[in-house]
């Protein structure tokens, strides 16, 4: 039976809901409908996250949930991918056998196929958006290479593979021509655009093409600081339209946990990062993430961490709880 009406519940990170959007250009192409609420599908979608064990908990309730309208009579069919999936696939089946379908994050025909729908290539850069229709985002790369001791996204999202130049700036004139004005470039890393392709960093390149179009606002978010182009920096200080405002996640300051968590990066590093960036542009807005109880964290070393966050004056700040995820080599400490 070919399905009609489709509700998609996207969970997890702006990429995923990059994912997410792509899906529903291919599948409204195809004559599917998507609905504002569960109750009026004939199939609920969950595209779910895996990341950290409060995602992972988010994704499960709300498939049970779905699954429950599914044994209720409400809906007809159930079908659940992304992150989660990829990791615990076997085990999602095995404890959910009410659901019509597990799908990977690399199983975009598939998915399709299943909600009967059909994957066209020249419809690779549309996206139907879930976002507020003045902002979106342009994801410049899937996959990740660092290998971060807490960080299971390489298994989950496979090597860094920088998205082809000319694609992305098709793909930005497209949400241009549907009134996007507020343009954040994401990745998992957007530090590392262009070293699998071209051997060196294509960010800044690619940051004055997305200039040259005419947005309002370009916001850079998620630079990982080994790596990171400085002349990024300069460019700010040149282009009016990007926005003076980096996101950095450092994740901790103390040397023996950068080391244990695989960064790459110590202390005194990242402190000539951060000046060497404020000194380029003064009033740039920075926001970085930190995570607290990673293992073996001592009490001096989280004060270490306080102090760092104290001196250094963040605009924005998030912290999280280490999450003990089993598919992270920090798995093992």
């Amino acid at each position: 039976m070919t399905t009609h009406k489709v509700f998609l519940l996207s969970l997890g990170c702006s990429k995923n809901t990059v994912d997410s959007e792509r899906l529903m250009a291919q599948a409204e192409a195809s004559g599917i409908r998507f609905t504002d609420t569960a109750d009026e599908a004939d199939t609920i979608l969950v595209n779910t996250c895996g990341f950290i064990e409060d995602a992972k908990q988010e994704s499960i309730t709300e498939t049970l949930a779905a699954i429950d309208k599914k044994v209720e009579g409400t809906i007809q069919k159930v079908f659940v991918m992304g992150c989660l999936t990829e990791l615990y696939r076997r085990e999602l089946a095995e404890e959910m056998p009410e659901v019509d379908g597990f799908f990977g994050t690399r199983e975009l025909p598939e998915v399709l196929a299943a909600i009967g729908a059909s994957y066209r290539e020249e419809l690779y850069d549309h996206r139907l958006l879930l976002t507020p229709p003045h902002s979106s985002y342009l994801k410049i790369a899937e996959g990740c290479n660092r290998g971060c001791s807490f960080c299971s996204i390489p298994k989950i999202r496979g090597r860094y593979k920088s998205q082809p130049v000319d694609q992305l700036l098709r793909e930005a004139a497209l949400l241009q021509k549907n009134g996007v004005r507020e343009l954040n470039v994401i990745a998992q890393d957007i530090s590392m655009f262009g070293y699998d392709t071209k051997g060196k960093s294509m960010l800044n390149d690619l940051v004055l093409r997305l200039s040259d179009m005419a947005f309002d606002w370009i916001r850079l978010l998620y630079a990982y600081p080994v790596q990171f182009p400085l002349e990024v920096i300069e460019t700010m200080r040149e282009r009016e339209n990007i926005c003076n405002y980096l996101d950095i996640p450092l994740q901790h300051c103390n040397d023996r946990i950068l080391r244990s968590m695989s960064r790459g990066i110590n202390k005194q590093e990242t402190i000539r990062l951060l000046e060497t960036i404020r000194d380029k542009k003064p009033d740039i807005r920075l926001r970085t993430t930190m995570i607290v109880g990673y293992p073996g964290e001592t009490r001096k070393e989280f004060e270490e961490l306080l102090e760092f966050v104290e001196a250094n004056r963040f605009d924005r700040l998030g912290c999280f709880a280490y999450s003990h995820d089993e598919h992270a080599p920090s798995f093992a400490l």
